[in-house]
């Protein structure tokens, strides 16, 4: 294999443990779901009452942390997808990015075919 062979398989790996993170992350966001269902007539009951008890204050602040969790687990659940999507089906930037070669090790990376690499020593070619 070549080594454009091993970057391809490295962003797909890649791909696929970002689509794993999102299935990870798919529980989370159902039972975050389900508790913000479950108090959701309790947090806007008692939102901005002056005179609601501790028990309530605690319960209201526990649903907007629900809610917050909520947001959260979408956003983790849809980033990893649609990320590991790309790094899976296309990934090219990616490759692009990964296969550059450096030009200080390899003096014939960015030369046209069939022309010379420039010497490097600050001696020019043509001559003085």
């Amino acid at each position: 294999m070549k080594r454009e062979d091993y970057i391809w398989v490295a962003i797909r790996v890649f791909g696929i443990y970002l689509l794993v993170l999102a299935i990870v992350s798919l529980p989370l966001l159902v039972s975050s779901a389900y508790s913000t269902w479950a108090m959701r007539d309790l947090a806007l009951d008692t939102r901005g009452d002056p005179d609601m008890s501790l028990g309530l204050q605690l319960a209201s602040r526990l649903a907007i942390a629900h809610v917050t969790s909520l947001i959260a687990a979408a956003g983790k659940a849809v980033l990893f997808s649609l990320a590991g999507w790309y790094f899976l089906r296309r990934g090219s930037l990616i490759f692009r990015l990964v296969s550059i070669r450096d030009p200080l090790s390899d003096p014939t990376v960015g030369d046209a075919p069939g022309q010379a690499a420039q010497p490097t020593d600050g001696s020019d070619a043509a001559g003085p």
